[in-house]
């Protein structure tokens, strides 16, 4: 059993894969490998117990038994192989009177000569006579090639284009030693080339092939030649009606066209007759709208103009507030002008105060040295008194000259205490009035301070009403723009009204453009009616030469 199992897994899988072989195949042909492994080993097994016995008698009789059974079991295989082959006959006479289509039809043969032929690929090539070209048509490898033209040989080229040119099937067991072989793809190594032939002429080919050497003989070119007589007569039918099928299909597909246009016809039409009844209405709203926007638009050029005047009226009232702003700028720079020379003023009189202040100290300097000098003065008219005194008679006349002296400096003194008495006083006083000047001309700093602040609030002010008369005269400039583009509205509308009624004249053309329409609308739809009828008559008359 592993045997068995090793050998399904390594040589029959592999080659099932690149076979594609369908499910159906693949359990008719496992079901006879079993049957054969059955009786083999039932076979080997009874013959090991007789060769097991030693003796020479039951191996004569094992050995003639199994002989007689052979020959009797294998007309009865021979007979159920004949009755499976025929099985696939008769299938495939039905499949032939079935009506199938080309394609169909080598589909089935694909199929049902997986049964009878043993092969790894097939081919069906058709003749294109005027090119002497055979175009590949089918590969069970490739598929329906279509419109692809690139598998091509010429006629007498290769195994193919040969059996073409001889008109006779040809069997190569290995193409490595066959010189005509051209390779379509790798890993082929038999291959067997049947031409299609109809009382005589070619009309293409059909080409089996295997991966391994000596794969056909005659009994698969015998199969062979029923399919592709088969296929040859399908193929002769299929190019016999392939100009009446392109025709008939390019007739329907015209019919369907024209079906398609019809209704589409049939839209367009219900469109444009909605498109013209919403047109009507629109035009009678259009109107209608045109003669209130002709009214608006009146009225709003007549409020323009009246806004234009007001502010005309507004600009010159504007430029009449700047003058005035000049003026009063001119009162402030004046004003201005009149608190700087006052501040001069105060410092100057800050100076002389400064000066007189001065001169105050140099006289309390002057009364300190005359009081000293008093001071003085009288000790020295002391001691002369002392000295007078010592002298006696002689100096009584020194004496009072002495005492004199002593009075003036004792006057000069007290005159001194009066004079600084009076300096102080007078200190006092220009120390006051140093203040009241420096607090002066801080307040006259911040008065001159606020006029410039207000100098500069009056100058910012007179610029933005500058500014605001520039832009209340771009305004009525704008202004003076939409009054001349509203007048060319008014125009515009005007003449668009002309539109509308040249539009509803257009309007009631187009409706009887479009009744007009309609009735060859019907007509063509008439006309599809009996395109299709015909059409399903040749598609019935094609049927009756189906393949």
């Amino acid at each position: 059993f592993l045997n068995f199992f090793f050998t399904l897994l390594f040589f029959y899988l592999p080659e099932f894969i690149e076979r594609k072989v369908s499910l159906s195949d693949f359990v008719f042909i496992m079901k006879w490998e079993v049957i054969y492994y059955l009786l083999a080993l039932l076979f080997f097994y009874n013959a090991w117990k007789v060769v097991s016995m030693g003796h020479l008698l039951p191996i004569i009789l094992y050995t003639a038994g199994a002989g007689i059974v052979y020959l009797f079991i294998r007309p009865v295989v021979i007979n159920a192989i004949d009755a499976y082959n025929l099985k696939m006959f008769m299938e495939m006479e039905r499949a032939m009177s079935a009506g199938l289509s080309l394609d169909e039809m080598i589909k089935k043969i694909e199929s049902l000569s997986r049964h009878l032929i043993d092969w790894t690929g097939m081919n069906i090539a058709v003749l294109d006579e005027e090119r002497g070209e055979i175009v590949l048509y089918y590969s069970s490898y490739l598929g329906f090639m279509g419109k692809d033209k690139s598998f091509v040989v010429k006629v007498g080229e290769g195994i193919v284009g040969n059996a073409v040119l001889e008109k006779k099937p040809i069997i190569v067991k290995d193409t490595s030693r066959d010189p005509r072989y051209i390779a379509l793809r790798e890993g082929v190594y038999s291959e067997i080339a049947i031409p299609l032939l109809i009382e005589g002429e070619v009309v293409g080919v059909i080409d089996f092939e295997h991966s391994l050497k000596n794969a056909f003989s005659e009994k698969e070119l015998q199969f062979a030649y029923l399919f592709a007589d088969h296929l040859a007569r399908a193929l002769k039918t299929h190019m016999t009606l392939s100009p009446l099928r392109s025709i008939s299909a390019s007739l329907r597909g015209e019919g369907e066209r024209l079906k398609e246009n019809v209704s589409e016809m049939k839209k367009v039409h219900e469109e444009i007759r909605e498109e013209i009844e919403k047109g009507l209405e629109t035009n009678l709203v259009r109107k209608e709208i045109g003669e209130k926007l002709r009214g608006l638009v009146e009225d709003m050029v007549g409020w323009l103009e009246g806004e234009e005047k007001k502010r005309r009226g507004s600009v010159e009232k504007g430029k009449e507030k700047v003058l005035e702003g000049r003026g009063k700028l001119g009162d402030v720079e004046r004003s201005m002008e009149g608190l700087n020379e006052v501040r001069k003023g105060i410092e100057e009189m800050v100076q002389e105060v400064g000066r007189v202040n001065e001169g105050l100290e140099n006289i309390e300097r002057l009364l300190r040295i005359s009081k000293q000098i008093a001071s003085n003065t009288e000790t020295l008219a002391f001691n002369a008194t002392i000295e007078a005194a010592r002298a006696g008679e002689m100096g009584k006349g020194f004496g009072v000259v002495a005492e004199e002296i002593s009075k003036l400096a004792k006057e000069a003194d007290a005159a001194s205490d009066e004079i600084g008495k009076t300096v102080d006083e007078f200190r006092h006083i220009v120390d006051s009035l140093i203040r009241t000047a420096e607090r002066n001309k801080e307040r006259t700093g911040i008065i001159e301070e606020s006029s410039q602040k207000v100098g500069m609030f009056v100058q910012e002010l007179m610029r933005l009403l500058e500014d605001m008369v520039s832009l209340v005269e771009e305004e009525i400039k704008i202004g003076e723009r939409e009054v001349a583009r509203i007048k060319e509205l008014k125009g515009e509308m005007e003449k668009e009204r002309k539109i509308d009624e040249e539009m509803m004249k257009l309007l009631e053309s187009v409706r009887e453009v479009e009744r007009m329409e309609k009735e060859l609308v019907s007509s063509l739809g008439e006309l599809e009616k009996e395109i299709g009828k015909s059409l399903d008559k040749l598609q019935e008359i094609m049927e009756r030469f189906s393949l």
